[in-house]
């Protein structure tokens, strides 16, 4: 399981400064007057397209592909109707190209951006034209090229260290261009492998979200679950097959890929449950997954959040899915605890169900070692499971602060902070589990401890399917029912059997969160 989840934010917006999306939902979509009947509180796709520009050589290579699950997938949303997909290259579109993407815009390419053919020339001017056609419609806008001959003459990567000098300085420049032709447009995403766009000391991508393909997957995921849309294979010409979800059952695959061994584990509550005739340990045990999945569901929301300016209630509406985070998740944890006890027959004491409880723990420990040993002091679940309790606690004590951060026009963060008594408690957990980069530390000031709520929530998230997976593995749970019963019992049945490896690593890639089951 990977310990550093992706960023999941996009730029923001300078007003003013860029060519702005004007994409209007037509007729023909989901809940568009047009495609069927509209029932009252249907409602039409609230966000506007997802404006991306890719690399056309890249795209090609995304399109053909058939081995890299990554790059199929990716290549496969790409041409997701929500989203606004732009070509590049640095010599322009090929003359069938030209051809097939006619619009009435002079030089308009439906579906291209089109720079300027050179790099200007030292001391000619820097603003240039650029060309863009979108569903036919075309637009010239001005774009300031100053950034070019600045990246022409930084030697300081070891990017394009292979070529020779002015190839390399060409190269370097060339990507600079690229970049600034996607900014002056509006993308979203400039999705690239342009080595010095991301080796450079300075904003090469100048402004623009330039993004490797792998890293475009989550940032794409996360927009389309904002709109509703649960994809985990994209139709389009040439690539047929489509495959899509609703929101429950994308989460539902999601938590059953992170808690690998809870098919085993709810089987057997299940089978105890019809040999005694009484459904509620079956009930306990399939709780887990719905209390994951919504943590899950409301992992999202904080993302969706701070993605919106800091302007409104968007701070709020983080804390607030920061909240059902943590109480969904530690009620998933609480649930291992209450199968634990019924498995190992320890009583029906309410006061000694959770791992939390020291007691609980000798108690288990007395029965079942392995399984209490998951929690001795100093142990990653142990760290996991404390932070998560002291931060859920605070449902019951003063809330945790939001801290709103603007940098410079157009950047905008929500930070929250934590109380000085628990300060060192996430620090520990912090620096064994993954790096206080990977938690979302950040300490402007000696006497301020401050956390993003996005990267809380996903370390979070990654830890604690680390824990309930070990819990569930080193339960006991064959214990419960005769040998006889066990015999006849049929083996429990994954609800996605049949869906294959690839359709978990297609879920798993748009969430961002790693697992160590595949």
């Amino acid at each position: 399981m990977c310990l550093a989840s992706p960023l999941l934010r996009f730029r923001a917006r300078k007003p003013g400064s860029m060519f702005p999306p004007k994409e209007i939902w037509r007729d023909g979509l989901p809940g568009s007057p047009g495609s069927r009947e509209v029932l009252v509180f249907v409602q039409r796709p609230e966000l506007r397209k997802l404006r991306v520009v890719v690399d056309a050589d890249l795209l090609e290579r995304l399109d053909a592909s058939t081995d890299d699950e990554a790059e199929s997938l990716l290549g496969s949303l790409l041409h997701h109707t929500f989203v606004n997909l732009l070509r590049y290259a640095d010599s322009g579109p090929s003359g069938e190209e030209i051809a097939a993407g006619a619009t009435d815009w002079p030089g308009g390419v439906n579906g291209w951006v089109i720079g300027p053919p050179a790099i200007p020339a030292p001391g000619a001017s820097h603003r240039l034209a650029v060309t863009v056609a979108i569903d036919g419609s075309g637009s010239m806008i001005a774009c300031d090229f100053g950034g070019v001959h600045h990246a022409a003459a930084d030697e300081s990567t070891n990017a394009y260290e292979e070529c020779r000098a002015e190839e390399a300085a060409a190269k370097r420049a060339m990507d600079v261009m690229a970049a600034s032709c996607a900014y002056a447009v509006g993308a979203d995403l400039f999705i690239s492998q342009r080595a010095y766009l991301f080796e450079a000391g300075w904003d090469a991508a100048v402004g623009v979200l330039a993004v490797r393909p792998l890293d475009a997957l989550p940032l794409i995921g996360l927009y389309l679950r904002a709109q509703e849309q649960f994809t985990v294979r994209q139709s389009y010409p040439g690539h047929p097959g489509g495959l899509n979800m609703n929101r429950g059952g994308f989460y539902t695959a999601a938590t059953y890929d992170l808690l690998p061994g809870f098919a085993r584990w709810y089987g057997a509550c299940e089978a105890q449950s019809k040999a005694m005739d009484d459904d509620g340990l079956e009930f306990l045990a399939g709780s887990a997954v719905h209390r994951f999945q919504r943590a899950l569901q409301a992992r999202d929301r904080i993302w969706f959040a701070l993605n919106r300016p800091t302007i409104g209630d968007s701070g709020e509406d983080a804390l607030d899915a920061l909240d059902d985070v943590l109480l969904r998740l530690m009620g998933a944890v609480d649930v291992t605890a209450r199968v634990a006890r019924i498995v190992l027959e320890l009583g029906e004491s309410t006061r000694r169900q959770g791992w939390t409880n020291r007691s609980f723990r000798e108690a288990v420990s007395a029965i079942e070692p392995s399984l209490a040993a998951l929690f001795d002091p100093g142990t990653d679940h142990r760290l996991t499971l404390d932070v998560l309790a002291r931060l859920r606690n605070t449902i019951h004590h003063a809330a945790l602060p939001e801290i709103r951060v603007v940098e410079g026009r157009g950047k905008h963060e929500t930070w929250v902070g934590v109380r000085a008594d628990e300060k060192a408690l996430v620090l520990a957990a912090a620096d064994a589990l993954g790096g206080r980069a990977a938690w979302g530390v950040t300490e402007p000031f000696s006497d301020e401890f401050h956390l993003d709520p996005g990267r809380l929530a996903d370390q979070l998230v990654i830890h604690t399917a680390k824990l309930v997976a070990a819990v569930q593995a080193a339960t006991p749970v064959e214990r419960m029912s005769p040998g006889e019963l066990r015999t006849h019992e049929p083996e429990p049945i994954h609800p996605f059997d049949g869906f294959g490896v690839d359709f978990f690593a297609r879920i798993r890639l748009q969430l961002g969160l790693g697992t160590d089951s595949n």
